[in-house]
């Protein structure tokens, strides 16, 4: 993930917009994908379906928001990569939606 600065705690929101700034810039090869993808990955939890903001927080909209929004640019730039398959996807959209509507 990504935080406020370098070395500090990743972040949902930071995360989002950094991803977010360096792909609107074409600048987002500069980001360890691999474990930038494993963080977020993590932060979607099984038992509700939406995602924490941080390691060991609890699950929220808020931050199922910023990281679910961060899912389509990820899964853009590994499509781009030829990493991942046209509609494959890396999180549970399901389980999120359900998370949030329900």
């Amino acid at each position: 993930g990504v935080g406020a600065t370098p070395g500090e705690e990743a972040h949902g929101g930071y995360t989002f917009c950094g991803l977010a700034a360096l792909s609107l810039l074409g600048a987002a090869h500069r980001l360890r994908l691999p474990p930038l993808v494993r963080w977020l990955v993590g932060r979607q939890m099984a038992h509700a379906g939406g995602f924490q903001g941080r390691t060991n927080k609890l699950v929220d909209s808020c931050y199922s928001f910023w990281q679910g929004g961060a899912f389509p640019l990820v899964q853009s730039l590994l499509q781009s990569r030829g990493e991942l398959a046209p509609g494959g996807a890396i999180y549970n959209a399901p389980a999120l939606l359900d998370y949030l509507i329900v």
